[in-house]
């Protein structure tokens, strides 16, 4: 995030912010999945599902790690491939992003050049 705006962030706001999407991400995961077991369950009531846009905004704006745990934990959407490879890809932007935070903005000027 600091990528992006080039402003130094108190540390506590960052890791109060990640601490809560992460935690709201894990609980994205869990209420879907439970959603899931009930609707194969009991067909005649099914539950309300989240939609997969909704889970690759949470893993977007920071809660790709918890989103990773809840995948292995609760064995939910780690089988779709569609899911996974856009899923990984938003993992690879927020490595190229950090990456950029480390070398100070290098790679977005480089790309930046050859546009």
């Amino acid at each position: 995030m600091a990528a992006v705006f080039r402003q130094p962030l108190d540390p506590r706001w960052v890791g109060a912010y990640l601490l809560f999407i992460n935690v709201y991400t894990y609980y994205a995961y869990y209420s879907d999945k439970r959603s899931a077991v009930n609707n194969e369950a009991c067909p005649a009531k099914p539950k309300r599902r989240s939609r997969e846009a909704k889970l690759h905004l949470l893993e977007f704006v920071g809660g790709w790690p918890a989103a990773l745990i809840a995948q292995k934990t609760l064995r939910h959407k780690c089988s779709k491939l569609a899911y996974q490879l856009r899923f990984w890809s938003i993992i690879i932007l927020w490595e190229l992003a950090a990456l950029d935070f480390i070398f100070n903005g290098l790679l977005a000027r480089t790309v930046y050049g050859l546009l």
